[in-house]
């Protein structure tokens, strides 16, 4: 019986789960967390969004955005101010600890990029991106 490679699908969601939990592990190790990340990098623009948009914007559930934005409160990074006109609505703002951790975070997050371009040559990394933007043409 020929032995078949694994579905195209599988070997990139393999990929991506290996690459998200070590960018996960190195976040964690500079006192972050992936939400963190996406919350902060979403807030960077302006300081502060509605939290329903902030749900939009990071891909995640209200639930699941209010359960990290408790932590992240708790943590200074963050704070939630009901809206006068709308008590049912949140502005979400960051703080000045929230811009020291951003800071840290991207430059965690940039020594990472730094070293999975390090597995490429730049030729390589052309080919990649180009590879994984039909696929995902292909697949939507």
């Amino acid at each position: 019986m020929k032995e078949t490679a694994p579905p195209v699908h599988f070997a990139i969601a393999q990929t991506a789960k290996a690459a998200t939990r070590a960018f996960e592990a190195q976040l964690a190790d500079a006192v972050g967390s992936l939400s963190t990340w996406l919350v902060l990098i979403a807030l960077n623009e302006n300081g502060w969004k509605l939290q329903s948009e902030l749900a939009l914007d990071v891909g995640v559930r209200g639930p699941t955005l209010t359960h990290h934005l408790n932590k992240m409160e708790l943590q200074g990074l963050i704070v939630r101010n009901r809206l006068a006109d709308d008590r049912r609505s949140h502005l979400v703002e960051m703080t000045d600890a929230g811009r020291v951790t951003l800071e840290g975070l991207k430059q965690t997050a940039a020594a990472y990029d730094a070293k999975l371009r390090a597995a490429l040559s730049e030729k390589e990394l052309a080919v990649l991106r180009d590879l994984l933007a039909r696929v995902a043409a292909a697949a939507g």
